[in-house]
């Protein structure tokens, strides 16, 4: 498939393969950052490999047929007993010198943690490569904005759990 509209100037992939990515498939993310009230904090980074293209989500409505995945996010802090970090998730695409590029796609913590498993009550994150797709050596980012009631808390990977619809592109 030719992929013009991503501003690839005609480059063709080889095949795509959808996935659902978690925590410890990051390279980096906000475990141990303490949150401070309207700023952004990078709670997932992913480096797109050597002769690959990734984006954000998975599938999409075709005919009908309802293929798109399901995106949970729960961030937790590191009391004895977790508490809800609340706030708004941003996925963006960075290039290989950290700079942002785009935003994707932005969505409140609550609006995101129905269920990883039933597709009445989950949250639905189709392919946007339509938006934009991260080239090797850049990256895919979750960032997380919270709320006052977030203010000083310390993000623990421990006690959160993600799962996140990706695409890869091979070339």
């Amino acid at each position: 498939m030719v992929l013009n509209f991503l501003g690839l100037g005609g480059k063709q992939y080889k095949y795509k393969f959808p996935s659902a990515m978690v925590l410890g498939d990051a390279d980096s993310t906000g475990d141990g950052k303490t949150l401070s009230t309207g700023v952004r904090v990078v709670v997932w980074k992913k480096k797109v490999g050597a002769q690959q293209m990734m984006t954000f989500g998975k599938g999409a409505i075709r005919g009908g047929v309802d293929d798109r995945g399901i995106l949970y996010l729960s961030l937790k802090d590191n009391a004895t007993t977790p508490v809800q970090l609340e706030g708004t998730f941003r996925f963006e695409l960075w290039d290989a010198n950290d700079i942002p590029q785009a935003i994707l796609h932005e969505v409140r913590s609550e609006e995101v943690r129905g269920s990883k498993t039933d597709r009445t009550q989950a949250y639905f994150l189709e392919e946007l490569s339509h938006k934009g797709v991260a080239k090797e050596d850049s990256y895919l980012v979750i960032t997380f904005k919270p709320d006052a009631s977030a203010n000083g808390k310390t993000i623990k990977d421990d006690n959160s759990d993600f799962q996140i619809p990706v695409t890869t592109f091979y070339l």
